[in-house]
């Protein structure tokens, strides 16, 4: 009895710990995001361009943090992470191109202000990049952990 609970608090020690370290990532893209979209605006650029290029910004910077904190901080020279973030880019572009229409509909119809244009823009462009690397990571087995491969050289 005595080591179930132990198993349980360890088991609940892991799992905060995990959604601590991942929420950090949610935060840094987040913040990116938010971050070149004020400055963006702040230099006159137009509004639907605005919420396009903060989107690639918080989405690359939440990448790499994420693939940092899973497997390592010298993942971003291996060369089979380069790979993966071709892959992960093709993503990202189809939800800027998701992003971009939404905020050029809206502005386009007059529905919403900055800020309804950039919140409807940037979540159906995560929806999409999300939807992208789900099933690019998911779907594709096995997924191979970049670090796993440091010895292999890139062909790029």
């Amino acid at each position: 009895m005595r080591h179930m609970v132990k198993q349980t608090i360890a088991s609940i020690k892991e799992t905060i710990v995990f959604l601590a370290t991942y929420s950090l990532v949610g935060l840094f893209g987040l913040g990116a995001n938010l971050g070149a979209f004020t400055l963006l605006l702040k230099g006159d650029v137009p509004l639907s361009f605005a919420t396009g290029v903060a989107f690639l910004v918080g989405g690359q910077v939440a990448f790499v943090s994420h693939d940092n904190i899973t497997f390592g901080r010298r993942v971003v020279t291996l060369p089979r992470w380069q790979q993966r973030w071709k892959e992960m880019m093709f993503g990202q572009g189809l939800g800027f191109l998701t992003n971009y229409a939404i905020a050029n509909s809206l502005i386009f119809m007059g529905s919403g202000g900055t800020k309804t244009v950039y919140l409807a823009a940037t979540l159906s462009g995560a929806i999409v990049t999300c939807g992208w690397a789900n099933y690019r990571s998911h779907k594709k087995e096995p997924n191979i952990n970049p670090a796993e491969h440091a010895h292999e050289h890139a062909h790029i």
